[in-house]
């Protein structure tokens, strides 16, 4: 895709030099500004500076023309650093995953507070115990053979958790099922063999909880 195409213009370059700023990576790469936006807010480019500063200099690389020659240097404009939280939703819209940290981590305080446990946790509890589990879905599946059945996987920070709908509670959460990127789950601990699944009874947005993200 054209990420690709991007990145190899500027594994290119490179090969000539390391970067000295980001106008000297625009110049000699040719990559468009709105891919290097894109590389800028998933922290591609992190080693040339503060996401947010980055970002500042490439408004100001258009201002000037992309095509023009660009000086190699920067002004020094002092520019807040994102908060955690805003990196790491940067990096799930731009890539579907963050190399900063697991988004959930954030809300772990929040998430604690209403008992609500982790994947890990989870796992550790013994069949027929109702738990509360929060995560990221990241598959959903209703095999034809499962009689209805709905497989949800979630991911939080310490691994991942197996979500069972059956037909009437999917029905009635399926929105939540499709449209929610984050959720949380109410449900019973199922146990066969080696495998650990939550027999789900309700389900919501993990929005709806309430608080704010620690950083």
């Amino acid at each position: 895709g054209m990420g690709n195409r991007a990145w190899a213009l500027i594994v290119r370059a490179r090969q000539e030099r390391s970067f000295a700023s980001l106008a000297d990576l625009a110049r000699r790469s040719k990559v468009p500004p709105d891919l290097l936006e894109t590389l800028i807010m998933a922290g591609a480019l992190d080693a040339l500076g503060e996401r947010r500063q980055l970002l500042w200099q490439l408004k100001q690389l258009d201002l000037r023309g992309y095509t023009l020659a660009l000086p190699t240097t920067e002004p020094d404009i002092a520019l807040p650093a994102l908060r955690l939280l805003e990196q790491v939703a940067w990096e799930y819209e731009l890539v579907g995953y963050s190399t900063t940290m697991q988004i959930l981590a954030l809300y772990r305080p929040q998430l604690r507070q209403q008992q609500i446990l982790s994947s890990w946790e989870v796992k550790e509890a013994p069949a027929g115990q109702r738990v509360l589990v929060a995560g990221l879905t990241i598959v959903v599946q209703r095999p034809g053979t499962a009689r209805g059945v709905t497989f949800q996987t979630l991911e939080d920070e310490a691994g991942t958790v197996d979500l069972v709908l059956k037909p009437r509670i999917y029905k009635r959460f399926s929105e939540i099922v499709r449209g929610e990127r984050m959720v949380a789950a109410s449900g019973i601990v199922q146990r066969e063999g080696g495998a650990v699944n939550v027999l789900v009874g309700h389900m919501w947005g993990l929005s709806d909880i309430s608080g704010h993200p620690t950083h």
